[in-house]
Parts: C-alpha cells; sequence; structure tokens
C-alpha cells in the first residue's frame, strides 16, 4: 500500500472514531470570513498562544497580527479535497484530546501548560500525530510571518537578494548561472 493512501485511510479512520462525539460543523462562520469556521478560528488561535508566545519578546503581539485571516486566505487556494483534509486534520487535533491526553475536553478548553504538554505528546505520537502536529505548526509561523510589520519588528528588511540586487534564476540550474563577479 502506498504511504499516502496508508495515511489518507489512517486519517480517515481515525476520524470515523472521533467524528460522533464532534457533532456537527461547530460554530458558524464568522461574517466576512473565508473556509475557516469559528471552531477552528479558535483552535488556531488557541494552538498560537502557547506554539508562538510573543510576550516579553520584540515579537508583534499575536492580537495586533491577523494571522488567522492569513491561514484563512491561504487555505481558501486549496483545491476543496485537501482543504477537507485539513479541516479533518484540525479537527482530530482539537478532540483528540479527549481520547488520547484523557482530558475530557477539547484542546481549546485546555489550560495553557496542558496544551503544551498535548502539543509535544503530538510531536512524539504515531507518524499522523508528528504530520498533523507540523501542519499546526506550520500554518500559525506562516500566517503570522506573512504579516509584513511583523517581520519588521525583528527588523527584517527582505530577501537578502534585493539588497545585494542578485539576479532571480527561478529554477535554472547552476550550469545557466551568469559568472560570478569580480570583487
Amino acid at each position: 500500500m502506498y504511504r499516502r493512501t496508508f495515511t489518507r485511510l489512517s486519517l480517515l479512520s481515525g476520524g470515523a472514531l472521533l467524528l460522533p462525539a464532534c457533532g456537527g460543523r461547530g460554530d458558524p462562520l464568522p461574517s466576512g470570513a473565508g473556509v475557516l469556521g469559528g471552531e477552528e478560528r479558535k483552535l488556531i488561535e488557541r494552538f498560537a498562544e502557547v506554539y508562538l508566545p510573543t510576550e516579553g519578546t520584540h515579537l508583534k503581539a499575536l492580537s495586533e497580527v491577523p494571522y488567522v485571516d492569513n491561514i484563512d486566505r491561504r487555505l481558501s487556494l486549496f483545491d476543496p479535497e485537501t482543504r477537507e483534509e485539513v479541516r479533518l486534520a484540525m479537527k482530530l487535533f482539537n478532540y483528540g484530546s479527549i481520547p488520547i491526553g484523557l482530558h475530557f475536553t477539547s484542546f481549546v478548553n485546555l489550560e495553557h501548560p496542558e496544551r503544551l504538554a498535548y502539543i509535544r505528546r503530538w510531536d512524539d505520537g504515531i507518524g499522523m500525530q508528528r504530520g498533523i502536529s507540523t501542519l499546526m505548526k506550520n500554518l500559525v509561523v506562516n500566517g503570522y510571518w506573512q504579516d509584513v510589520e511583523a517581520s519588521r519588528s525583528v527588523e527584517y528588511r527582505g530577501p537578502v537578494s534585493d539588497d545585494t540586487q542578485i539576479a532571480n534564476l527561478g529554477n535554472a540550474s547552476m550550469l545557466h548561472a551568469p559568472p560570478p563577479r569580480a570583487g
């Protein structure tokens, strides 16, 4: 069996066990929202509070960065099948705390230390858990750093190639690269 097929079947079978406990779609979509529901937005916010703490740092506060909207915009570019798989993964992560962590509540209702321990448990779990944890981390980090003002808070001026005027070669191999400039 192919690895992707196995992963999808694992995800779907795990989801089939949890979905009856999850209820329906959850909160309705907020007005003006894209593809994320209220429950999914809350999950991302609660995950970001633990995974990307900005208090006491030079980073821009999470409340000032539209990272959830950036994630929503990114997910709207996915094909519908992939988007539903991401939604299922988020639901599995949120409600996985009931049978896996024996917390008897969803991830969004856990306290800060319990959420951090839960994320670490998924980081050390089976392949599906590690994959979903990585998905959540990538969504949050990409959504946060997509904001230009967040990048400016750490004095990021953009790609080095802009300042040094290095030509963009795209996917061209180095055989077609221009010779280096003498010093």
